[in-house]
């Protein structure tokens, strides 16, 4: 049989401008915010939407990731308490009743106030700004470390890929090298040696390629728990093809990041805020000033008041809160300076690494083209008598470790890229599609 709950709730009524406000945006967040499981259909229309294949995971991460869509939810919390600082001076409405123990009926008791001076209503009205900015910088920043996710689990399911897909083309040609090898033997034509040494080369790229693979399905997996999907091998492969990054230079990057930068966008409203929470730490000494109404009725009597209430909330704990405070500042400061340099040193290096990645990555290209030219020269020289198989094993193995230092090198350097855009507060979407213009297209 099932059991009926039933629950009572106690409520005290304390309705203020401040209350009604928070009440007003908590109730229009809760309608705007979805926690989101399963694409709906606009959500898939606005994916597909999107070209290119990386950009087109980003924004089914932004949809899907738990851990962004618990920053947005901090975001919209946030941005709800900077919208009730807004309401710290505006007036209250209190309301009350109580039955006293010489008294046989109850008094209800309404009171307005209206603050007309008050040091730490004052500061918490001035916060506002400060936090909502805080609250934006969070977000973006969060947006970012997605952005850096994603495109790390991508370099390692392309670089499982790529050289997965470049180990398989080198069992096929060892395989082919051993068949010449025991047919060269039998005819005795070849050595013992030859074949030995090709089927030890043929083995080592076997056992190489059970350890790709589970490589390709742990990174597929990565991808998955940040997409909400598996990504398909055929949309997912590099482009051989000279690569080019628009780079501008260091003084224009640095002034970028100065002006943008949401780490420092962050350190900034950090210390304004804790430069308010001193401001209000010292008025704590200082008078509060406040107009009220108020009016009282037991039965039938009734008594009115309206005037201007002072008040001097002297406490002892206050003079230790103002040096609490003080230090409070001198570490948001600190803090300030330490982000403006990690900035400073992070965008020279990002950009000097993905400077000389972009002339690496163009090279490691052109060697792959050398390389194969240098397994036809060897195996060509080889019939000629002139070079032996294990030239030609070696011309191999160089070969295919020039492709996958090549592809190494490319995500090396769209790391950087993303480091840079980061950095110097890029769109995200921008930096993205970059991105997938530099390794898909």
């Amino acid at each position: 049989m099932p059991v009926a709950l039933r629950s009572f709730r106690r409520l005290t009524v304390f309705l203020s401008g401040a209350g009604l406000g928070l009440l007003l945006a908590t109730g229009a967040a809760a309608q705007t915010q979805r926690q989101v499981y399963e694409l709906s259909k606009a959500d898939k229309d606005r994916i597909s939407a999107v070209s290119g294949i990386l950009l087109q995971a980003f924004e089914q991460a932004k949809i899907y990731d738990p851990q962004y869509q618990a920053a947005q939810a901090d975001f919209q919390s946030a941005r709800i308490q900077a919208t009730g600082n807004l309401f710290a001076l505006a007036p209250s409405v209190r309301y009350s009743e109580s039955v006293l123990e010489f008294e046989s009926r109850s008094r209800k008791t309404l009171t307005i106030t209206q603050p007309l001076f008050s040091i730490e209503k004052i500061g918490t009205f001035r916060e506002a700004d400060s936090r909502a900015s805080q609250a934006m910088a969070n977000l973006k920043i969060k947006e970012y470390e997605l952005a850096t996710r994603l495109v790390k689990a991508t370099a390692d399911y392309v670089k499982a890929n790529e050289i997965l897909r470049t180990n398989q083309a080198r069992i096929e040609t060892l395989q082919t090298e051993a068949g010449r090898a025991k047919k060269e033997l039998e005819l005795g034509q070849g050595t013992i040696t030859d074949m030995r040494d090709t089927q030890v080369r043929l083995d080592q790229a076997r056992a190489t390629q059970l350890s790709l693979v589970a490589k390709l399905q742990t990174a597929s997996r990565t991808i998955q728990s940040i997409t909400g999907s598996l990504p398909k091998e055929n949309q997912w492969v590099l482009t051989r093809k000279p690569k080019v990054v628009k780079l501008g230079g260091l003084d224009e990057a640095l002034a970028r990041a100065y002006a943008s930068n949401y780490q420092l966008m962050n350190a900034y409203s950090g210390l304004r805020i804790a430069e308010l929470e001193q401001f209000k730490a010292r008025g704590a000494f200082a008078p509060e000033v406040n107009y009220q109404i108020s009016k009282s009725q037991r039965g039938e009597i009734s008594n009115d008041s309206t005037g201007i209430t002072i008040s001097f909330p002297l406490q002892a704990g206050g003079f230790f809160k103002v040096l609490s405070s003080s230090s409070g500042v001198e570490k948001a400061k600190a803090t300030v300076r330490q982000v403006e340099q990690q900035v400073e040193v992070d965008v020279e290096k990002f950009r000097t690494l993905t400077e000389a990645g972009l002339n690496e990555s163009n090279m490691r290209l052109q060697a792959i083209s050398s390389a194969e030219l240098s397994v036809l020269a060897n195996e060509k020289s080889f019939a000629g008598g002139v070079r032996t198989r294990i030239d030609v094993l070696n011309s191999i193995q160089t070969q295919y470790q020039v492709i996958e230092d090549y592809v190494n090198s490319l995500m090396i350097l769209s790391d950087n890229v993303l480091g840079l855009g980061t950095q110097t507060a890029l769109p995200v979407d921008e930096i993205m599609a970059g991105l997938n213009n530099l390794l898909f297209e």
